[in-house]
């Protein structure tokens, strides 16, 4: 089933932009095919996968291909894989290096399932400080979603008046970090998209959970409720409301549903709590996570460090741990999850993000160079995270000024590389693996 999103005429320029995005995260064949289609003189995008809609308008598909082999079972290279749903693809390719291929031809269609798969159940999800639900679809699809809380054009001051910490998740914040993870070639954020949810027909009818219905009440036509998490985030000042029989949210796959412990959370070395950021802020801990086996052995450090650009881009201030896949274990690359407090503030830049840069003074070659590509004309970030996210169906996802933000940060980031290069000479910056001191 192929789902089209409302024709965009293109200019030159665009063009070239939709050529380097679909080249560098869609090569294979059957997206090279697609370009012949997009290059005219009038262009109509028609992405495979999702377009704005509303929930209402979902027609059941569950057929046949419902039941599938375990998600964690192997998935040969080369197999037939027709039959196979998409998010069961999804998990079966999953490796110790990143969430999918550069060339994954079913993310298309696992968003897709999640924008307008058939809702069979939904719950709170326990755990964090902030409501989450757990959305069970009827093709055996599991997601995490995240309600809408704020406007687009809300943003958090990060000052005394509006601490990091009292800072609200935003559902926007994470289908963008996805996005932007698959243009920075990391691939390590779970697959997240958009989606409009008839609350009347879709939640309400298909929930059991009395933290949701014991707290659930109309206001002004809208359903609300308070739920159960911290109580500076669940009260009655700040409910969970629909906008008449419609909610926004994010949905992001949720990995390994069936597996009890399917990932192991590490303390992040330069996280920004309060007290933990003393430590690191007070000196160069940069050496102590260089003797330290936990952090050096497979590819964690090297990843702690396109973390830390990741966060800087999108000023995540709630990054208090790493998290790695147990099936890898220390093979395993770095997860890049719970993202929701990113694109908080355009306009406010912390560099502090940047300590494990500056502090080390090392980073993946590989992705240094993805870095000053992303920084060239013709191929800048702000541009194709703007057409990226032009796809999903809650567009527009971020403010338009964040697009101008991301390429303002990458700058700094590129800056803080720079004066390590200079001070320590490119062998020595730019790694592929850790040289343990």
């Amino acid at each position: 089933m192929k789902i089209y999103r409302r024709g965009v005429k293109l200019d030159l320029s665009i063009a070239v932009v939709v050529m380097f995005l679909l080249l560098l995260h869609m090569t294979g064949m059957m997206y090279k095919r697609e370009l012949h289609q997009l290059f005219n003189e009038e262009v109509n995008i028609s992405k495979r996968g999702f377009r704005r809609f509303r929930s209402s308008e979902i027609v059941d598909k569950e057929d046949e291909t419902s039941k599938v082999p375990s998600e964690v079972a192997e998935g040969p290279a080369g197999t037939k894989t027709d039959h196979i749903p998409a998010y069961n693809m999804f998990h079966q390719r999953i490796t110790k290096d990143a969430m999918y291929e550069p060339s994954a031809f079913y993310i298309f269609n696992l968003l897709d399932e999640l924008a307008t798969g058939e809702i069979s159940n939904v719950s709170l999800f326990p755990g964090g400080s902030q409501i989450k639900f757990k959305i069970h679809f009827k093709n055996g699809n599991v997601a995490i979603a995240k309600p809408k809380r704020h406007d687009r054009g809300r943003y958090w001051a990060y000052d005394q008046s509006e601490p990091f910490w009292l800072d609200n998740e935003r559902h926007n914040a994470e289908i963008a970090s996805f996005h932007l993870d698959r243009i920075l070639n990391f691939r390590r954020v779970p697959p997240c998209v958009g989606r409009i949810v008839n609350f009347r027909k879709e939640i309400l009818p298909n929930t059991k959970d009395e933290e949701i219905l014991s707290t659930l009440y109309i206001n002004n036509g809208n359903f609300c409720f308070i739920g159960n998490c911290v109580p500076w985030f669940c009260n009655d000042n700040n409910p969970i409301c629909s906008e008449g029989d419609f909610m926004e949210m994010s949905l992001c796959v949720l990995v390994y549903p069936s597996v009890e412990h399917p990932f192991q959370d590490r303390p992040f070395p330069w996280s920004q709590g309060i007290v933990e950021s003393e430590i690191w802020k007070e000196r160069n801990i940069c050496t102590e996570m260089l003797v330290d086996p936990e952090i050096t052995m497979g590819r964690f450090f090297l990843d702690l460090m396109d973390l830390a650009v990741f966060d800087h881009l999108i000023q995540n201030y709630d990054r208090h741990h790493f998290t790695i896949v147990v099936r890898f274990n220390v093979e395993s690359f770095v997860v890049i999850v719970d993202n929701g407090k990113g694109f908080g503030n355009p306009w406010k830049d912390d560099t502090s993000f940047l300590a494990p840069i500056y502090q080390c003074c090392r980073i993946r070659n590989s992705t240094y160079q993805t870095l000053l590509d992303l920084s060239t004309d013709g191929s800048k970030l702000g541009n194709l995270l703007r057409l990226s996210l032009s796809q999903d169906p809650l567009a527009p996802v971020i403010t338009e000024i964040f697009f101008a933000t991301l390429e303002r940060r990458l700058g700094q980031v590129l800056r803080e590389i720079d004066k390590c290069i200079e001070n320590y000479g490119n062998g020595e910056v730019l790694v592929d693996k850790v040289v343990v001191i």
